[in-house]
């Protein structure tokens, strides 16, 4: 009976510990895509160069890529819940020394580049381990689900915070939209802290340079992995590039709210 009140609860998609981490992922990544809105401008008004703003979104991603193989390590080695709630509780801070040195107006350009390496490295860590968690979180019958609630949850906030995030930025500037993205991480760290991640079935520790060659040894012997890598990596590298220059086109011709309005439509697109 043991087992089969077990089974049943594996089958169950909404519980409360998926509830717990599809909501906290939701605020998240609503104080992303504000955090996002603000950075852009105020970079922008700081130096007036659209190539610093693409520098910043170049080294959040590099930090992220550089040290991805290494998170996807971790995460199999030490408690997946530690890491997503540090990371998430360090990604918070940094955003949080950042709405407050804006908000005193002693913000530098070389202090968000190195928030930017704080923030791409804490990412590496916490996708991995997120992702890996998942499926035994929910099981594996409700993985298919599991992920399309997640992106779509993602998607709908992204409507949400484009459009929030524009209107606040016109009125109360980028400290408050600063704030809520610290915030948000804060929450999502509380959240985590409630959620019962299952015991992880700890593999035998190898040295770590050897993993990380493993890694790569299965992307390089699995042909479609390999392509599908290659494709979203210059997908990305040329889409950050072009989605860059709607800032300094919406700052010159338009408003900070006529930008956050015409990413929610184009997300509303993405949704549909």
């Amino acid at each position: 009976v043991a087992r089969a009140q077990r089974d049943k609860k594996k089958q169950k998609l909404w519980t409360r510990d998926y509830f717990l981490l599809w909501l906290g992922q939701l605020v998240s990544v609503f104080g992303d895509f504000v955090y996002e809105i603000a950075l852009g401008f105020l970079v922008l008004t700081m130096t007036g160069s659209p190539a610093m703003m693409t520098t910043l979104m170049a080294i959040a991603g590099a930090s992220r890529f550089l040290f991805l193989p290494a998170g996807g390590v971790i995460a199999d080695q030490i408690s997946r819940k530690k890491l997503v709630i540090l990371t998430d509780v360090l990604r918070g801070a940094t955003v949080l020394i950042i709405a407050w040195l804006a908000y005193i107006d002693a913000l530098t350009i070389p202090f968000l580049m190195a928030a930017a390496v704080i923030i791409g490295v804490c990412n590496s860590f916490f996708s991995p381990a997120l992702m890996a968690a998942i499926p035994e979180l929910i099981g594996k019958r409700n993985l298919v689900k599991g992920n399309s609630y997640l992106s779509l949850g993602r998607r709908i906030t992204m409507i949400l915070g484009k459009a929030a995030g524009g209107s606040i930025f016109a009125v109360a500037g980028a400290p408050l939209l600063f704030l809520l993205d610290g915030l948000s991480y804060l929450f999502s760290a509380t959240s985590e802290t409630f959620i019962r991640f299952p015991k992880q079935t700890r593999q035998a520790k190898e040295k770590f340079g050897k993993e990380i060659k493993k890694g790569f040894a299965y992307i390089k012997n699995h042909t479609g992995l390999k392509r599908l890598l290659t494709l979203a990596t210059l997908n990305n590298l040329f889409a950050i590039g072009g989605m860059a220059l709607f800032i300094p086109l919406f700052e010159q011709e338009f408003t900070a709210q006529a930008y956050g309005i015409f990413m929610a439509i184009m997300g509303a697109g993405m949704l549909a």
